[in-house]
């Protein structure tokens, strides 16, 4: 299950040349393990949940993944529509711009690499979660 579906993510991006667009769908579960590499400004990798994630031998799809299968290797003139249909979607694909809405209408365009450099640590305020909530640390893959 979940090494069929990365087989899928490579299949996916292999052979794709300029023109080509391409379609990554997945509908199912979503969670957020907390960040082990430092490069989530809130402290969280989101990871798809294929049907085996909690049998030893399956386990989530982290972002960080997802994006070095497929975003990296896309070609200049690749289109990438991904349609993903879970919890904790909002950065699955690791993209370099974030797009923030508002209730009332307004958008602004955010560089998430320059944040996530301002936060190389993981917030102070998970720290002290984690110190309070030992079971968070155990779900959260610590």
């Amino acid at each position: 299950m979940r090494a069929s579906l990365t087989r899928a993510l490579w299949w996916l991006v292999d052979s794709a040349t300029a023109g080509d667009s391409l379609v990554f769908h997945f509908s199912g579960h979503g969670v957020q393990k907390l960040d082990s590499n430092g490069d989530e400004a809130d402290g969280y990798d989101e990871a798809l949940c294929p049907v085996d994630f909690e049998d030893p031998r399956g386990g989530v799809i982290l972002d960080d993944k997802i994006n070095t299968t497929i975003v990296r290797p896309l070609g200049r003139g690749v289109k990438l529509l991904a349609i993903v249909d879970t919890c904790h979607r909002g950065t699955i694909l690791v993209l370099p711009y974030l797009c923030r809405l508002s209730r009332t209408g307004y958008w602004q365009w955010e560089n998430r690499h320059q944040r996530a450099e301002m936060h190389q640590r993981r917030p102070h305020h998970l720290d002290q979660r984690l110190r309070r909530e030992p079971n968070l640390a155990r779900h959260h893959g610590q």
